[in-house]
């Protein structure tokens, strides 16, 4: 059951995220076309935003995307050990008392919830860490982006509306 609900809850994920053909078209779509114009305005800047993209996107990847699903997988085995160490909890409690086995029972329950937080903590963390790197690489590149536009309008080589059409592109 748990199993069941954990896939049906994915699949309304799916659904309902921005991941899905229509996002990813647009998205693809929406970076060609401004990469195009960056490019027309300023190869240099052009460049530059891609030197922070690119590693950006390998990080993440590396650190982040390969492991989450090993850790989804986890924390929804951990989930239904969880469930299974609950379930004689609920239902068998005369039988446990009778046999005075509560301490031992609740001694698994403790034990499946700990791996539980464990594996959810893990994935927690990677998740994390992708949105510190987001601030390293996307915020630090935008920074980085700033600094050289303005050397670019302080030479005179770009004005400000020029570079501002580069970077809402």
């Amino acid at each position: 059951l748990t199993r069941l609900n954990s896939d049906i809850q994915t699949a309304i994920n799916v659904m309902n995220a921005p991941g899905n053909m229509v996002h990813l078209t647009v998205a693809l779509l929406n970076t060609v076309l401004s990469s195009l114009l960056l490019l027309f305005e300023s190869g240099l800047l052009f460049w530059v935003t891609w030197l922070c993209i690119l590693p950006h996107l390998f990080i993440n990847y590396q650190l982040v995307i390969k492991s989450v699903p090993a850790y989804k997988k986890e924390a929804q085995q951990a989930m239904a050990e969880n469930t299974a160490a609950l379930e004689p909890l609920i239902t068998e409690a005369e039988t446990i008392l009778i046999y005075e086995a509560e301490e031992l029972v609740l001694r698994q329950y403790e034990k499946a919830s700990r791996k539980l937080l464990r594996a959810n903590l893990a994935m927690h963390l990677r998740q994390a860490l992708s949105s510190s790197i987001f601030q390293l690489f996307g915020q630090g590149g935008y920074f980085l982006l700033l600094l050289i536009g303005y050397g670019l309008i302080y030479n005179e080589i770009m004005t400000n509306g020029m570079l501002k059409t580069g970077y809402d592109g």
